[in-house]
């Protein structure tokens, strides 16, 4: 299910007991995203790649899935595909800088759920995770 991604809240969402899996490489984005969670109660797993994020997801079970798209290992586009091999109904949103409209286009229609632009506007975040939950 694809939701628009123009959605923004200033209210963080109560997500307590929902899981979430963050693939993400750069410890700096880790941390943003780790403070910006804090707020919606998630219980929140960092991985630093993509090859990581399919094996934990493989072994776990997340409510969401938030997908950096350059990463090391297996990128982000490879790993949402696996993802979704084991199970298409959890949302994979992507995570990039890449925010042209031909860019986002793209990674809707690769099976992400959603784009998330970096650097991660808090509304923004917000205002999908909302969408899902």
């Amino acid at each position: 299910m694809v939701k628009k991604n123009n959605a923004q809240s200033l209210l963080a969402p109560n997500l307590t007991g929902k899981k979430i899996l963050i693939a993400e490489d750069n410890k700096i984005n880790q941390i943003v995203i780790q403070t910006m969670l804090k707020a919606t109660h998630a219980q929140l797993t960092m991985v630093e790649n993509g090859l990581l994020a399919v094996e934990l997801f493989a072994k776990q079970g997340f409510d969401l899935v938030l997908m950096d798209i350059h990463m090391p290992e297996m990128d982000g586009i490879e790993a949402q595909q696996k993802i979704r091999e084991v199970n298409k109904q959890i949302p994979v949103i992507a995570l990039t800088a890449n925010v042209m409209a031909n860019d986002v286009k793209a990674y809707l229609a690769q099976g992400f759920a959603a784009h998330i632009a970096k650097p991660i506007d808090m509304k923004s975040l917000y205002g999908v995770l909302k969408q899902y939950f």
